[in-house]
């Protein structure tokens, strides 16, 4: 299987990446990064409920790779 940009959603603040693991959200890896200004980013399995959980959060605590990738 293929993993696409869109699969993939990264999280840049480390209590909403606790909450979202806790939530039983696919959780991947957590890699440093020079796009979140050199903090560690955590990366998750994009999935339809993962992005309704996200609605509860503030939107500058996650951002889609694709767009990571874009800046």
């Amino acid at each position: 299987m293929k993993i696409k940009d869109e699969d993939l959603q990264m999280i840049i603040d480390f209590d909403v990446c606790r909450e979202l693991i806790e939530k039983g959200h696919y959780f991947i890896t957590a890699v440093p990064s020079y796009v979140a200004e050199g903090r560690t980013v955590y990366v998750f399995y994009n999935t339809p409920q993962l992005q309704s959980d996200l609605l509860n959060y503030d939107p500058s605590t996650y951002y889609p790779i694709k767009e990571a990738c874009q800046n």
